[in-house]
């Protein structure tokens, strides 16, 4: 009666093949599991050994690659049940999939022991004393069988992944990777915007974070063969992998949207206006000509009045009025009567005030420019400029996958001016740029986050990007419910919230001051003016002591 039962069920279910085995209970109890957990294929373990499935036509198992990925399993071995789950579970067209093992109550507990060992954790144990899934205990140091339903009352209850890991560690794996992840000191631990979002997961799933390095070989294998084997070696003893990922990845790790796209960028300070070469292009060669015909044509007229009878309180007059007007003064002198002269004064002094205005625009215009020169856009700009290329080991590897071979003129002339830094620590190399100002390099944009303000005083472009996200085991019992716990955390913004708080952070700290200019001429740039005025100020003295020893040497004489 009972196996025909099961036979009807078969049949109704869509299975082929024969059971010639007693099941350890009822074939109602059964269907209603199975109705519960959807279509499904079935697996007998009859006798032998199935270590090696590959090849074998499954008792109403086709392809592992085909849906439904649910199977119901009647076993009355716990051997030959832990070699059919791990030849299926190790196949290549494995993904994941639900079980129910049919068991009698003797063997409950064995089934269970053995679905953890697998991280099976949404599968079901099906006895004549009821319906059983996994629960842990210690964070699965150890594991019991749960009754979660009876024949009677097949009411399934979901397994709860928060639930089951409650204080349980959450071991997180990092790339070095400012200012997502670093470690400012020795003594200070783990910072970033990254350890912040996390310990807001981890405060939701109340679950402690546990944070460690990644294998130091990660980044030499990504960018030299895009190789992820550290990673697959760490995440056996870890939930989560932050760091570099892209499409091909997807192959080896259950990854997360992507967090943050970042840039490998050319970097190259810009330089400083030079307001004095402005200056001198203002002071054209026909501006200077005029001046000096207008200084040389005053010098020939004071000359010839000097000539004449009263000529020497002329001259003095109208120097005084020269004086006056250039200070804004008024009743210091008393223009000439003679109306050539006037005329002539007149004209010198409207001159000589239309050149004054446009050297005070000229120098208005400079002050008030742009401090820096347009920033360096392009590998072409680049090899113009003369910049040396300082580069870390890693990133004279990146330059040359992204850049390929060095057939073009400027890729052939920029690579001539490479040279491998001692320091391999990225943000030691920008401090050093900041500081020197004489070389490019490349530089991953994040880390011109740590240096707000960066962008006014250097120019940059990219060359490459880096996509950030989280990676998880493939196939993990853990991945899916961890993935969703982490993107509801980011749909509610709360890592855009850590980055905004750390950019304020970083800004009060290494915030990069740019050189501005104002109306309030610097010593810098009135020292050069104030040299040559000096010369002329220092001959003028020299001349008028010499004069006063000659008057009073020739006064002695007499």
């Amino acid at each position: 009666m009972l196996l025909g039962a099961v036979v009807f069920l078969l049949a109704l279910l869509g299975v082929e093949g024969k059971i010639r085995i007693q099941l350890p209970t009822s074939s109602q109890c059964l269907r209603e599991v199975l109705a519960h957990v959807g279509p499904t294929r079935s697996i007998q373990i009859l006798s032998g050994d199935y270590a090696d499935l590959k090849g074998q036509t499954l008792i109403g198992a086709p392809s592992l690659a085909e849906a439904p990925q649910v199977y119901w399993i009647a076993s009355q071995s716990s051997e030959q049940l832990n070699v059919t789950l791990k030849a299926l579970v190790e196949a290549p067209e494995y993904k994941s999939a639900t079980f129910v093992i049919v068991a009698d109550p003797t063997t409950e507990q064995s089934a269970v022991d053995i679905l953890w060992k697998f991280r099976l954790l949404d599968s079901l144990v099906v006895s004549s004393q009821g319906i059983f899934t996994v629960a842990l205990i210690k964070c699965g140091a150890t594991v019991r069988a749960k009754k979660v339903g009876s024949c009677t009352s097949p009411d399934l209850q979901e397994f709860d992944f928060k639930q089951a890991f409650l204080g349980c560690p959450l071991k997180v794996l990092w790339v070095r990777y400012p200012p997502y992840m670093y470690e400012p000191n020795q003594t200070s631990g783990w910072k970033g915007i990254f350890v912040d979002f996390l310990e807001a997961v981890g405060h939701g799933l109340q679950r402690p974070i546990q944070l460690a390095p990644s294998d130091a070989d990660y980044l030499d294998e990504v960018y030299q063969g895009y190789s992820y084997d550290s990673v697959l070696r760490d995440l056996q003893e870890a939930d989560l992998f932050i760091g570099t990922a892209d499409t091909r990845t997807a192959e080896l790790f259950y990854l997360s949207p992507i967090i943050v796209s970042d840039y490998v960028t050319m970097l190259a300070p810009r330089a400083l206006v030079d307001y004095w070469s402005h200056l001198r292009r203002a002071l054209s060669l026909t501006l200077l000509i005029l001046f000096g015909a207008m200084f040389f044509s005053m010098a020939a007229v004071l000359f010839g009045l000097s000539q004449l009878r009263d000529g020497a309180s002329r001259v003095a007059d109208i120097v005084m009025l020269l004086y006056g007007v250039s200070m804004g003064l008024s009743g210091h002198a008393r223009l000439s009567d003679y109306s050539p002269l006037r005329l002539f004064l007149g004209l010198f002094l409207v001159v000589l005030m239309v050149l004054s205005f446009y050297l005070q625009a000229t120098l208005t215009s400079v002050l008030s420019g742009p401090t820096y020169e347009p920033s360096i856009s392009s590998i072409e700009e680049l090899v113009e400029s003369g910049l040396p290329l300082k580069l870390t080991e890693l990133f004279k590897l990146v330059f040359e996958f992204g850049t390929g071979s060095y057939q073009k003129p400027h890729m052939s002339e920029l690579a001539k001016r490479i040279e491998v830094l001692d320091e391999p620590l990225l943000l030691n190399v920008l401090d050093a740029m900041i500081r020197d100002r004489n070389f490019a390099t490349l530089m991953i944009n994040a880390f011109m986050f740590m240096r707000p303000n960066l962008e006014g005083t250097f120019g940059s472009f990219p060359v490459g990007n880096i996509d950030l996200c989280f990676a998880m085991g493939k196939n993990s019992y853990a991945s899916p419910p961890l993935n969703a716990w982490i993107a509801r955390a980011l749909e509610t913004g709360f890592f855009e919230k850590f980055k905004r708080l750390h950019h304020f952070e970083l800004a009060l700290k290494w915030n990069v001051e740019a050189a501005g200019r104002t109306f309030v001429v610097s010593w810098g740039q009135i020292a050069p003016a104030l040299k040559v005025l000096g010369y002329g100020y220092g001959s003028a003295f020299l001349v008028l002591v010499l004069e006063l020893l000659l008057a009073q040497l020739h006064s002695r004489l007499k």
